[in-house]
């Protein structure tokens, strides 16, 4: 949050590249949500898919657990370091 807070103020380029890089995680979600057709049966699955693949933005592949709910965000060994973040 920091960094976008940061950027808002100081770098909107780097901000908009962060957008960039970031909304199509989210427009893929929001496309599957927004079908025609009953999703429930598919709904889990891809809600899962689309969290794993957040958590990869700040998290190492390694460290992120099958079940999601036992994510301890407070462990701040677990994050990556700010240099392997992609903001864009």
């Amino acid at each position: 949050y920091s960094f976008i807070e940061k950027n808002q103020k100081s770098d909107k380029q780097s901000l908009f590249t962060f957008y960039r890089a970031v909304l199509p995680t989210f427009t893929r979600l929001n496309e599957f949500l927004q079908r025609g057709e009953p999703l429930i049966h598919a709904l889990h699955d891809n809600l899962l898919s689309f969290l794993k693949k957040l958590l990869t933005k700040f998290f190492s592949i390694e460290d992120i657990p099958e079940d999601l709910c036992s994510i301890y965000l407070d462990d701040t060994s677990i994050y990556l370091p700010m240099e392997n973040v992609f903001v864009g």
